[in-house]
């Protein structure tokens, strides 16, 4: 990719995640100040920035306790995939790679770039070929580089929040429901409707976040290994895998997904479509066949 556009192509992402998170946090903001009263949406907000100072500290072993994940033993052409990818890059420390017993093909990132982790499924390492592997592990590898675990743990809590919020806005009307058959009480039907609809907001929002990071650990994927194909090639192989046999009687093919929309990544043509665009672009890594 010629410098010039990867640079536009990463302010326009940083950009498109700057407005989704602030349009998240102010309906959070929001949701505070029509259940607690004005001024209250400030100390939503302080305790939104606290929970994200303390969000990275939090030990990624935690979390890989409560999955049924262990750390892979031997695979040292895996491991050397990992470590070669990390170094290019430039991240603090090689991510360790965990392998789960899922026969569904899959692989995840967690953590950042000082304690990163990646999940390797069984069905992943059944299916598909050493370049794919090598193209999927680009792509998590630049999810760490991008901090992207951090980016969607703090929409999933600002969503969790705003959901949060709602609950109580409910258990409060219901409370009231007698005091407000007597007159005694009222509520505002339009700010609890309005309460009501923000966790569903937040969360079309988290969904359009989850799908720009991905374009862009594609993007950066296909310049860590110098080459766009195998990771095309990885998402064609999992999307045929994974697909369900009654879509293609609903939706024929080319027509699109018509729920991309409600979903955390975008569709598999036009992510593919994007990493081939890439292919006449010069990277600085030669591609390995033999990953």
């Amino acid at each position: 990719m010629d410098p010039r556009q990867h640079l536009r192509s990463r302010l326009r992402n940083a950009l498109h995640t700057l407005f989704l998170l602030g349009g998240m946090a102010l309906l959070l903001m929001l949701s505070g100040h029509l259940l607690l009263g004005p001024g209250t949406e400030w100390m939503v907000l302080a305790l939104l920035i606290s929970v994200s100072v303390l969000l990275p500290t939090l030990p990624t072993q935690w979390q890989l306790r409560m999955m049924r994940v262990t750390p892979m033993t031997g695979a040292q052409g895996l491991k050397q995939a990992v470590a070669e990818l990390a170094r290019r890059a430039e991240l603090e420390r090689s991510p360790q790679v965990y392998w789960s017993p899922s026969l569904t093909a899959n692989a995840f990132a967690m953590g950042s770039q000082r304690d990163g982790v990646i999940v390797v499924s069984e069905g992943l390492l059944r299916r598909l070929s050493a370049p794919q592997i090598a193209g999927v592990l680009a792509h998590e590898i630049a999810h760490l580089a991008h901090s992207d675990a951090f980016l969607l743990r703090m929409a999933a809590l600002i969503t969790g929040l705003c959901r949060m919020l709602a609950s109580l806005a409910w258990i409060g009307a219901l409370i009231m429901l007698p005091l407000m058959l007597f007159g005694i009480a009222s509520v505002s039907i339009g700010a609890l409707l309005l309460l009501m609809v923000t966790p569903h907001l937040c969360a079309l929002l988290q969904l359009a976040l989850s799908r720009v990071r991905e374009f862009d650990a594609d993007r950066r994927a296909a310049s860590l290994l110098g080459a766009p194909e195998p990771l095309a090639s990885a998402l064609l192989t999992i999307s045929r895998e994974q697909a369900p046999m009654w879509r293609g009687l609903l939706i024929p093919t080319g027509q699109g997904d018509p729920l991309a929309w409600l979903r955390s990544h975008p569709p598999t043509s036009e992510r593919v479509e994007k990493l081939m665009a890439l292919k006449a672009a010069p990277s600085p890594y030669r591609h390995s066949e033999h990953w």
